[in-house]
């Protein structure tokens, strides 16, 4: 995966209680990316690696593509590599 890039995404607005992070998690594993998605207080924050075109197109859906979501806020990083084999939503703290 030479042209991988990992991303930490949080997005903030009507996100919870909605099946946001369940729609994440099915769009990334649609697009073939590994990371991770969880409750952040009032946000719904988490982490995509995979090609850069697929985390591009990623991190678009999510922040337009749920029909009840309004997303307010939405931030993105950079972040290093890290092995991992699927995509999956972690426990809120």
């Amino acid at each position: 995966m030479s042209d991988a890039i990992r991303k930490s995404f949080k997005a903030q607005g009507r996100v919870q209680n909605i099946g946001f992070r369940w729609f994440v998690l099915e769009t990334a594993r649609g697009m073939k990316l590994t990371g991770w998605v969880r409750n952040s207080g009032p946000a719904v924050e988490g982490e995509a690696q995979g090609p850069a075109g697929n985390v591009a197109a990623f991190l678009m859906e999510i922040r337009e593509g749920h029909p009840q979501a309004c997303v307010r806020e939405f931030e993105t990083g950079e972040l290093p590599l890290k092995e991992e084999n699927d995509f999956q939503i972690r426990s809120s703290w």
